[in-house]
């Protein structure tokens, strides 16, 4: 064995198990951001009834921006990490 094969083959090993824990850690944060999604969903009536009690209009402004932008981050985060899914081979493996 040659040491490039060698160089290789530890290269390739550390990308598949890079890959694998990268995917295994996806899998199960999942459940996390859906959960998330579903507390943000039902905490939307609150929020609103919060941004009347603030008598300064930037911080009710900042508040409904933040809410927003974590909420669709989250919609769109879990929608495309949920794709993994569709592709048996990376689940099973």
């Amino acid at each position: 064995m040659s040491p490039q094969d060698l160089a290789n083959a530890i290269v390739s090993g550390i990308n598949a198990g890079g890959e694998q824990f990268l995917e295994g850690t996806l899998a199960a944060a999942l459940p996390v951001i859906w959960l998330a999604l579903l507390g943000l969903h039902l905490g939307r009536p609150y929020i609103l009834d919060m941004i009347d009690r603030f008598t300064l209009r930037l911080g009710a402004d900042l508040l409904w921006l933040v809410y927003v932008a974590l909420r669709d981050f989250l919609i769109v985060s879990g929608v495309v990490m949920s794709f993994m899914f569709f592709f048996p081979d990376v689940v099973v493996t």
